[in-house]
């Protein structure tokens, strides 16, 4: 019987689970990792604690050096530029000839969505996604910065407003929307982050975006100006406006792609054609993103045991998010949007010089969601798996 090839693209969450699990499975196929970051396998979601000076650089590998040679797993690195699923063929830099495969996994991530506005190419202008982008930070922190400008108000641009914090730089947090995680926190779970933020020296700026970045007699940026003609001096601009999957190595193929760009795949995580999946944030599982470490490992898992011939699906249950929002932590699970049919049970106690806030969301005499949020000492996220766990059942 022939030696199985199988081709994973990119070895973040996905691709680094989806390779142990077809080497678990078969032990004899040929399995390459193909991947054009120098560096293997890395927790991108500890970078924000790498730069908080939380984690040492060497505690923010995923895996241990000898991984793939212990494994029989060969790490290649380069670009896959281009597919050819109907030869089942890759084509990369470097390479003048394609190479074959019998299974490829998509787990290419994605990368950080671009400022659009005037100036962003200014130094000084980061954005926060690789080892490499959280090297230049601290390098650039170790300069004269005084001040900076985060933007957006999703997880990461909270964890970097508290990483500068930190380091004693003055921040002005930028958010378009008219309060922080619309689709994630309620109205008041938005305000009591507000009010930490304001508590801890944030200027927080709500409902308004970037006009344009100005540079200075040194050509780096020094000052952005808003939609209204606010003007904010700075010496960084820490851009968090979310994710562009990378799934440009499809374009010129069948494989069907979302909107966004985003590889659709069903529950199985197969994409629109035979012997092609894709898994982590490049993919869109019928219709969702998370974006999340621990379902993108689920999905690795569950599209390398169907690459060897299973018929697994992905069923991770209720949705559950946790993460911290400057030195909050937070939980979610579940619905929490209103509803007639729905009624929220809210503890908000006041005066007791702690933040805590906690929504259960009860439809037809069952728990449908929860929203938490609180100091560490209030176990957020030990209740919030608690949660998931009884919805789930």
């Amino acid at each position: 019987m022939a030696r199985k090839r199988y081709m994973i693209v990119g070895d973040g969450a996905a691709g680094l689970t989806a390779a142990e699990e077809l080497r678990r499975r078969d032990a004899d196929a040929a399995i390459g990792v193909f991947c054009d970051d120098p560096n293997p396998g890395y927790y991108r979601a500890a970078l924000t604690n790498f730069l908080l000076g939380e984690l040492r650089e060497d505690q923010l590998w995923a895996v241990p050096p000898d991984f793939y040679a212990a494994r029989g797993i060969e790490r290649v690195f380069t670009r896959v530029l281009r597919l050819d699923a109907s030869r089942r063929e890759v084509w990369c830099s470097g390479n003048p000839a394609p190479l074959g495969y019998d299974g490829l996994l998509i787990a290419t991530g994605a990368r950080p969505r671009p400022p659009a506005f005037p100036g962003a190419h200014l130094p000084g202008v980061l954005t926060l996604r690789t080892i490499q982008d959280a090297r230049r930070i601290v390098d650039t922190l170790r300069g004269n910065v005084q001040r900076a400008v985060v933007l957006g108000g999703g997880a990461l641009g909270l964890e970097w407003t508290h990483a500068l914090l930190e380091r004693g730089v003055h921040v002005t947090l930028l958010e378009r929307a008219p309060r922080f995680m619309p689709r994630a926190l309620d109205a008041v779970a938005s305000d009591l982050l507000v009010a930490r933020l304001r508590k801890a020296g944030v200027d927080v700026v709500l409902g308004e975006e970037v006009a344009r970045a100005e540079g200075g007699a040194h050509g780096g940026v020094v000052g952005l100006v808003t939609s209204s003609g606010r003007r904010i001096h700075c010496d960084l601009v820490a851009s968090a406006l979310g994710i562009v999957p990378n799934s440009e190595l499809v374009e010129q193929s069948d494989v069907q792609r979302a909107e966004n760009g985003a590889v659709k795949v069903d529950r199985s995580l197969a994409t629109s054609v035979p012997g092609v999946w894709a898994a982590g944030d490049v993919a869109s599982v019928e219709g969702e993103q998370l974006g999340l470490w621990e379902p993108a490992r689920h999905q690795g898992r569950v599209a390398a045991a169907n690459m060897c011939g299973a018929r697994e699906q992905y069923s991770p249950g209720v949705h559950y998010f946790a993460t911290r929002l400057f030195d909050l932590d937070f939980a979610r699970v579940g619905e929490i949007d209103e509803a007639p049919s729905r009624r929220a049970l809210v503890d908000f106690p006041r005066g007791t010089g702690h933040i805590a806030y906690r929504k259960l969301v009860i439809e037809a005499g069952r728990v449908r969601g929860a929203l938490l949020i609180g100091e560490k000492q209030a176990k957020v996220r030990t209740i919030g798996r608690g949660l998931k766990r009884l919805i789930d059942s």
